[in-house]
């Protein structure tokens, strides 16, 4: 693959998302270096500010040491980000660990006070 090719592929990830409620819940924004800084609000739950993530060829990885520790991955159906935890930290007791997010933007909402 090209350069920008690649660079096309990083870049699909990056933006805003909304969950059900149409409140930004979901953002990820590329880094310099490759990784994504992904900031997730799940509704009337919990929050994680400062995940990073990494692209492989079929989905997005993510990991946390915030609140428990957490990982999971993200992969996108068109304008759909589909993020799947895995059963630690918190959601080890949690029945839902899949989370559905529309993109609304291109452009990330990174709130930089909770980095």
């Amino acid at each position: 693959e090209s350069q920008t090719e690649m660079a096309q592929i990083l870049e699909i990830y990056e933006g805003e998302y909304c969950d059900a409620n149409d409140d930004p819940s979901l953002e990820i924004q590329l880094n310099e270096d490759g990784s994504y800084l992904i900031q997730i609000s799940l509704f009337r739950e919990i929050g994680y500010d400062a995940c990073i993530g990494s692209l492989s060829e079929e989905k997005m990885s993510f990991t946390s040491d915030q609140r428990g520790g957490v990982s999971g991955s993200i992969t996108l159906d068109n304008d759909l980000a589909v993020v799947q935890f895995e059963q630690i930290g918190y959601f080890k007791n949690s029945k839902v660990t899949t989370y559905l997010f529309h993109k609304t933007s291109d452009n990330p909402n990174i709130d930089e006070q909770l980095n």
